[in-house]
């Protein structure tokens, strides 16, 4: 199929904007955040994210979005933009959502300093699996929406609420007089096995980052503490598995 006004310029503006995405500073300014490839891209706009242009190299095996994409790309030009080693030739802007955390709807995950987007991708991917009312950041958080978090995530940044650069200190207060539970998972004198504790129906875990765990101000406002049993001599997990194993045991007792 031959296309007419294919984009040949890497200095077209269109372009320009779609690389700015990839700085923290391009998408404040324009609420958007990138996606890339045939399937996320597809889940993105089956889950009726609201886009603000798609673009498609020319050479794509993608003609369904090419029928009604607004900008057809040379191959040059994406490569030029591409975040990826070898780009599959769809990209699409996005824009970030605005959601509001339900702590009602089941467990919350408070992050805590959580620093590497793969962990802040993969937290929120397990979220999305188990139903989760919502992720908060705190604001020494990877950025949710670079694009290794957004690829982490496998589009469930735009099923789970998430708040971002946020006062986990002040989260975790106004949680607790909402009747919520907050739970710190980390190694502590008063720490119990997570498979022995207390937990209820509605809770808020707090994950540590992946160097100093959860930080003393934060773990002084949890009503419990819980550890994740381990054999050998293994000292944490990483900080996506502690999450996904703690979120899942709370599933499992929520089942019933």
């Amino acid at each position: 199929m031959k296309y007419m006004n294919i984009i040949t310029n890497a200095k077209n503006k269109i372009i320009r904007k779609a690389i700015s995405l990839y700085t923290p500073r391009g998408r404040r300014e324009h609420s958007l955040f990138p996606v890339e490839g045939v399937r996320a891209v597809t889940d993105a706009l089956a889950r009726g994210a609201r886009c603000d242009f798609l673009l498609v190299a020319q050479s794509a095996e993608f003609e369904a979005l090419k029928s009604e994409v607004a900008y057809v790309v040379s191959d040059e030009v994406f490569r030029s933009l591409s975040d990826t080693i070898n780009p599959q030739g769809v990209f699409g802007a996005f824009e970030i959502p605005k959601t509001q955390v339900d702590e009602t709807r089941g467990a919350v995950v408070l992050c805590d300093n959580v620093r590497d987007p793969g962990n802040v991708g993969t937290i929120i991917r397990t979220a999305d699996a188990v139903g989760c009312g919502g992720v908060i950041f705190s604001k020494g958080c990877a950025d949710v929406f670079g694009p290794k978090a957004v690829r982490s995530s496998m589009s469930g940044i735009l099923s789970v609420p998430i708040k971002t650069d946020a006062d986990l200190a002040e989260e975790a207060e106004n949680l607790k007089k909402r009747g919520i539970t907050v739970v710190a998972t980390m190694l502590s004198a008063n720490s119990v096995s997570l498979y022995e504790s207390q937990l209820q129906k509605n809770c808020a875990f707090i994950i540590g980052s992946e160097a100093e765990g959860v930080s003393e101000k934060l773990a002084a406002k949890a009503d419990m503490c819980v550890r994740i049993p381990m054999r050998s001599h293994a000292e944490s997990l990483n900080a996506a598995v502690a999450c996904a194993v703690v979120l899942y045991e709370h599933l499992r007792r929520n089942l019933v």
